[in-house]
């Protein structure tokens, strides 16, 4: 019951914006904990467990991108294999017919914007924007209508989320964060020089 959604500029920067209700019941709060951050080179949001959030944000370490690895098999066979790991000593995913079951969430990286399905498979959308959660038809219906617009990235946004929370279970305050097209991967030795950078 909420609403992420992102757009990606022509440069590759990555906007990302979410809505702040949370549900509990047939009641619901306006939280005040994001449900979009940035970590190291990648931009999240997600939707439906805030548990799942808390271990994106606070308890999960982002692997190494290996540089002879693509982006995609860098997300399949190193990113996600490590994130599963993390859920299962977390105790949070539930298995059915041998398949892990998790909660849905969009991940920005490279560029592009990937969204992680309940069972831990990875869409891109041919367009350069998507969204998740149950205002999530609304947000692309919007993104649609504006593609040719003259609006900025994040003005995109705020129409989506404003359009799902007309129709469906989404509240503001909505919170919009974007990654530069610059921030490159997920490389240690990139990490180093950042620091080595920031210590000079």
């Amino acid at each position: 019951m909420t609403c992420v959604a992102s757009y990606v500029d022509p440069e590759g920067n990555i906007f990302m914006g979410g809505d702040s209700i949370g549900i509990c019941g047939g009641t619901y709060c306006i939280v005040r904990d994001p449900k979009v951050f940035i970590r190291r080179n990648m931009i999240f949001g997600f939707v439906e467990s805030f548990r799942m959030g808390d271990i994106l944000k606070y308890d999960f370490q982002i692997p190494d991108h290996p540089k002879d690895f693509s982006t995609y098999q860098y997300l399949t066979s190193i990113f996600i294999p490590t994130l599963l790991e993390r859920y299962e000593e977390r105790r949070f995913l539930t298995i059915t017919d041998n398949v892990a079951i998790s909660n849905v969430f969009l991940l920005g990286y490279d560029k592009r914007i990937f969204k992680i399905e309940m069972d831990m498979a990875i869409i891109e959308n041919s367009k350069n924007y998507d969204s998740a959660g149950c205002g999530e038809s609304f947000a692309k219906a919007t993104f649609f209508l504006l593609e040719k617009s003259e609006l900025s990235p994040k003005e995109k946004i705020e129409k989506a989320l404003n359009v799902a929370s007309e129709f469906s279970l989404v509240k503001p305050p909505f919170e919009i964060l974007y990654l530069s097209s610059d921030s490159g991967l997920n490389s240690e030795k990139r990490e180093q020089k950042i620091k080595k950078r920031k210590n000079s």
